[in-house]
């Protein structure tokens, strides 16, 4: 039986391989009932439409039998490698931001987050809703956060008590507007107060790269954080995903996942890397870190803090750690569609 179960693994990792997926993003279990067949769940539509396995074997894809799904109700909620508080964080989603169930350790869910990204949260962090409740919630939100950290309050007037706290790119419900506040619903159910100014409408059409750089410009000297994709806190992939995420265009989590999008730029010298473009930086030509390009070659990563620095020998934003490990940009706003 063990030896069936290990063949049965290896065709999963098999499969797993020739779809381009890791551990980061497809996750499987094999288990066997009493009378010894074998039973797979998988969180991977493309692992369950290539699985053909042996007779006896029941293949089943992770959340597609439920009727709910998992709907980030805190402001930020982290996302670990493993179900308890002092593992990795991998990656992080915001208030609204989805997710598909896959096993329950405890305390703790193993997600499928709706980039695809695998991690284990607590569960006090998101609830268990109908799909048809985030989905009608989403047709309604014509607004997001645009401050990067802000409090939704209980009543229109400075000083009054917080409901939550909130993060930039946070899509809401609006309401009517009182005075300098504007009354907003919020993922799960729970309403308060937006100062108005806070709000802005959400993204309608490919973004200017104006609009890219502009956005990312308004993250400085927000601190790096390992994990991160939200206004706490980044890291170099999570501020990417982030800024292009607000601007309209989705992206893969990581800096190496994001090497593989866009169009190749064909660079003319470093100065003429187009603005908006991403630049990734590694050694051993695997792309370990990326950036923003700022045109004239400057760029916007999380390198400590989100910064300005610079690809040029004489600029005075000169990073020469970086600089030496430049590997290639690549343009996700020629190609919007990836």
């Amino acid at each position: 039986m063990r030896d069936s179960a290990a063949r049965i693994s290896e065709e999963i990792a098999g499969t797993e391989k020739r779809q381009g997926l890791d551990w980061r993003t497809s996750w499987s279990k094999v288990v066997t009932d009493s009378g010894g067949r074998f039973h797979v769940t998988v969180s991977r539509p493309e692992v369950f439409n290539e699985l053909s396995l042996q007779a006896g074997v029941t293949v089943e894809l992770a959340g597609s039998l439920s009727a709910g799904m998992l709907w980030s109700t805190s402001s930020v909620v982290d996302v670990r490698r493993e179900p308890e508080h002092s593992s990795e964080l991998l990656t992080q989603a915001i208030m609204g931001e989805t997710m598909t169930r896959l096993d329950t350790r405890g305390d703790w869910y193993l997600v499928m987050l709706d980039d695809g990204y695998h991690g284990w949260v607590r569960s006090w962090s998101a609830g268990d809703f109908p799909r048809e409740t985030a989905a009608s919630y989403g047709e309604r939100a014509g607004a997001m956060v645009g401050a990067s950290v802000t409090y939704v309050l209980s009543e229109p007037k400075a000083g009054s008590l917080p409901v939550s706290d909130i993060t930039a790119g946070t899509k809401v419900v609006t309401g009517e507007t009182t005075g300098d506040y504007t009354k907003v619903e919020l993922p799960g159910g729970r309403s308060g107060f937006l100062e108005t100014e806070s709000l802005e409408n959400l993204p309608a059409g490919p973004p200017a790269r104006e609009a890219v750089l502009e956005r990312a410009r308004r993250f400085l000297g927000i601190p790096y954080v390992w994990g991160g994709t939200s206004a706490k806190g980044f890291d170099c992939s999570g501020l990417v995903k982030r800024v292009f995420r607000m601007e309209g265009i989705e992206t893969q989590r990581d800096a190496d996942q994001q090497a593989a999008t866009g169009s190749p730029v064909e660079e003319d010298g470093l100065r003429e890397i187009p603005e908006g473009a991403l630049l990734f930086f590694g050694e051993g030509g695997r792309s370990t870190h990326v950036a923003i390009s700022l045109g004239g070659g400057r760029f916007i990563h999380s390198y400590g803090d989100v910064r300005i620095n610079s690809l040029l020998e004489g600029d005075p934003a000169y990073e020469k750690k970086i600089a030496r490990i430049y590997l290639f940009s690549r343009d996700l706003l020629a190609d919007p569609s990836v």
